[in-house]
């Protein structure tokens, strides 16, 4: 049986919004940033990976969201 989507939301294993970010260090590369409805954040780069400073989160922690929001 195949889980309804308020089910994987309410439960944190969907996100809720994705942003794409552009990359400082490739210039045509993007980072997705996941944001779920517990508030919790993830970044695909590999500083946030390595549970270091995410320069990706900060922007969309401090700056305008909408500008990186991804259309779904």
């Amino acid at each position: 049986m195949l889980a309804s989507k308020q089910f994987l939301i309410k439960n944190n294993l969907v996100a809720v919004k994705r942003y794409k970010v552009p990359s400082k260090s490739e210039p045509n590369k993007y980072h997705i940033i996941n944001e779920y409805a517990d508030g919790r954040t993830e970044c695909d780069c590999m500083a946030r990976m390595n549970n270091r400073f995410c320069r990706h989160l900060r922007l969309i922690q401090h700056k305008n969201k909408n500008l990186y929001e991804e259309n779904n």
